[in-house]
């Protein structure tokens, strides 16, 4: 549901003109909401949360990616930022004593 609502809305702001298509830019209408979606779930649900938080971390990372290389951003630095925001999730984990399950 939230890929296709995320794809709905690519197809609009394209066919309108909102937008130039780039076809790079498809990675952050799918990966963006289905990051924000499973980070989300990780957080809040139950179950494996931080299997789907590291997921939703690294599909927002994915999503992100496209527009910094396009604006130039070294590679090393987004694998960099990656790397620190896993760290952070497992010093969260680490620090509030989350379980898994």
């Amino acid at each position: 549901m939230v890929l296709a609502i995320s794809l709905g809305i690519a197809l609009v702001v394209y066919g309108i003109g909102l937008m130039p298509f780039i076809p790079i830019y498809l990675l952050v209408w799918i990966f963006g909401p289905l990051g924000a979606y499973t980070l989300a779930y990780g957080l809040t649900g139950r179950g494996e949360r931080f299997y789907y938080s590291l997921w939703g971390i690294v599909m927002l990372f994915i999503a992100i990616l496209a527009p910094a290389m396009a604006l130039g951003w070294p590679i090393p630095a987004l694998l960099g930022i990656l790397i620190l925001l896993v760290v952070l999730l497992f010093a969260v984990i680490r620090l509030t004593r989350w379980r898994g399950r």
